[in-house]
């Protein structure tokens, strides 16, 4: 259980949440999975040095309500929050049969996501398989309904360790449920019989 404590004149009022992700309005469902999504859709890359300089919308993120496909490891070092905990020396890595991956999260408020930034992981120079390739980035106002905002089919993140590349939103709007899912990474790899997908960093930008 989750307890919530909220300050009145009188004391306290305390409020008990049995799966509090559900009962605060966190958890979500993430749509179903669609190659077509990402077919014939051009990456629009953009500079990264002038998308860091835009206005981050990181600071709406609601930490608690990040979820994704779990992590390789299982020392907690790993975990789908990493992405965005502002640090290129940490990562996200997590596996897959299928190739079907995702990270989710909500923020305080709608916002509108122009552009974003993919940092590669710490050992990507010598496992570049784990690299995204395809990929889409859904919004919606309600956890349900779902718009595509962005899709890539040709991903080329660079093969160097905690490297940036930048890409532009292709359709934005103004959402606050927000779902990126990988649809494919660059390679199998034979040694861990699995698909590997990983990432340092994912920033937000207006």
């Amino acid at each position: 259980y989750t307890y919530r404590f909220i300050a009145t004149k009188d004391g306290f009022d305390v409020t008990k949440f049995d799966r509090y992700t559900v009962a605060l309005g966190i958890d979500f469902a993430v749509p179903a999975f669609n190659a077509n999504d990402v077919s014939g859709q051009n990456a629009s890359v953009a500079d990264l040095d002038a998308m860091t300089s835009r206005t981050s919308v990181l600071d709406k993120l609601i930490t608690k309500s990040v979820l994704g496909s779990a992590a390789t490891n299982t020392n907690g070092n790993e975990v789908p929050y990493k992405v965005f905990d502002e640090k290129t020396d940490t990562k996200w890595c997590t596996k897959s049969n299928d190739q079907q991956f995702y990270i989710k999260w909500k923020m305080t408020e709608p916002v509108t996501i122009n552009g974003y930034a993919l940092y590669t992981g710490n050992d990507t120079k010598s496992s570049p398989s784990r690299n995204p390739v395809k990929w889409v980035l859904k919004g919606s106002n309600d956890g349900k309904n779902w718009t595509i905002i962005d899709a890539v089919s040709n991903g080329n993140l660079p093969t160097e360790n905690q490297a940036g590349a930048a890409f532009n939103v292709k359709n934005p709007g103004r959402y606050q449920y927000y779902v990126m899912q990988f649809l494919e990474v660059k390679s199998y790899e034979e040694a861990k019989k699995a698909y590997l997908l990983q990432l340092s960093e994912i920033k937000l930008y207006q």
